[in-house]
Order: C-alpha cells, then structure tokens, then sequence
C-alpha cells in the first residue's frame, strides 16, 4: 500500500475528514517539468508543492478529435468493463498512453499486474486489470472472486482497491466516482475516470524510472514529482482479467 502524507491540513466534508492541503508554495506549475526528485524520495515527500489543476474533461475530446465524431459529449451509466491508461498534458510525456495496473493493493504505471489463484481453480489468467462502473457511482475490479473489490481513493490519498471479500475502505472514498464511457460521442473511442474535487497524479517512484504510483488530492495539488494525469477508460470487451488482484 503506498503511504502519502500531507504537511498541513484542515476538515474536509465527505465520506470521511481527509488532510486538505492548505500549506503550498506559490510556484508555477509546467505540465511537462519534471523536477529532479530528491536523493531517496518518498511518496510521503512529494506531495507538498505546486498546485496541480485538474483539467477540463473536454480537453481529451480535443487531443482526439481525429477520431472523434460531430456529436456532444452524453455521460452513460455503463457495466461494461474498461481498462485504464495514463492521459499525461504534452504530446512528450513518458507515461502518455500507459497502462494502469493493480499491484499490491494500489494503481501503478510501470508494474506488472499482481493476482491471486486459488489451488485448483480455473482462473482468468491474472496478467491483466480492468474494471467495470457500477450504478451506484462506485468503480469493481473486474475479478471472479466472490464479493468482489472496489477501487477507493485511500486517507493516505493513494488510489487503492479493497481485499477480497471486503468492502473496507479503512475511512476513504469509494463512491462519488463518475465514468465517461468510451463509445459515439465527442471522446471517441477513450473514455474518463474521474472523482469530484479531486485531480489525479501520477507520482515518480524512488524504486526506478518508469515506475509511478497513482494518487488523488483535492484538487490535484502536488510537486513536481509527480505529473498531473487523467483517467482515460478504454473498453474492455472480455471475461474478467483475475480472480483476484493481490494486496
């Protein structure tokens, strides 16, 4: 589970009293710089400075408008199962276009999918993670596993999905998410995962390059170790990827 901590914070209204960001430095926010992070980061050091905005969900319909059609952008309820990329600001961005992974009980770019089997079980084969929009505004792992699991936005502010069987969110969120379906509309064949309030990050690993953890914040406030991102939501059209993700 990936553990992000925030230097100031005050009462928020919600499922739950998250740390809200009131503490940052005025310093302009570039979507591609990329700061040098620092010797050893951690994830509980890098969300402390710039505001990150969230950006308009119309500005994926811009970059894909090649492939969009003359028709307005309509919000569907959907079930249907999709998988997530990394939708990155700047034609240059590393992890523009990235798969998002479950792995050990968070949302990673640049790690394999983690997944469990039981003995003598015919399983999905666990090397892929999708997910699927519930009437309730809450977001399933595609998984075979008996009760399920959800996807929640944790009190440490890292996007985490819950243990088998389980609905604990240990105090996060985990409804409220609104989805954008892929399909005939002005967003083409990529759809949108987002949470009100809230802006996603991509968050550079000190286990290497390449490898990022995916967070949310209110409003989308970070440093520039980690990059502003959205959810874009590609259709996904098979049986579930797993019988279970791994925590």
């Amino acid at each position: 589970m990936v553990k992000i901590s925030i230097l100031a914070s005050e009462a928020a209204d919600g499922l739950y009293d998250p740390p809200h960001i009131n503490q940052i430095i005025t310093t302009s926010f570039q979507p591609e710089q990329h700061l040098i992070p620092p010797t050893n980061p951690t994830i509980s050091s890098i969300l402390q400075l710039p505001y990150l905005k969230m950006f308009s969900k119309t500005f994926i319909a811009t970059l894909l408008a090649s492939t969009a059609v003359a028709t307005p952008i309509v919000a569907r309820t959907s079930n249907k199962a999709f998988k997530l990329i990394s939708f990155a600001f700047g034609p240059n961005s590393p992890i523009q276009g990235s798969d998002i992974v479950a792995y050990n009980g968070g949302l990673w770019i640049g790690k394999n999918t983690t997944s469990y089997c039981p003995p003598n079980i015919d399983c999905p084969a666990g090397t892929e993670t999708s997910f699927f929009y519930g009437d309730n505004k809450n977001v399933g792992m595609n998984v075979v596993v008996p009760g399920g699991q959800q996807l929640y936005i944790g009190t440490d502010y890292a996007v985490s999905y819950t243990v088998a069987h389980s609905a604990d969110v240990h105090g996060g969120k985990a409804q409220g998410w609104e989805y954008l379906a892929p399909g005939v509309d002005a967003n083409g064949p990529v759809g949108l995962l987002t949470y009100p309030d809230y802006g996603f990050l991509a968050c550079a690993s000190p286990e290497g390059p390449g490898i990022y953890s995916i967070a949310a914040t209110p409003g989308g406030e970070g440093t520039g170790n980690c990059t502003a991102i959205q959810l874009g939501a590609l259709e996904y059209t098979g049986d579930a990827t797993a019988w279970q993700y791994q925590n």
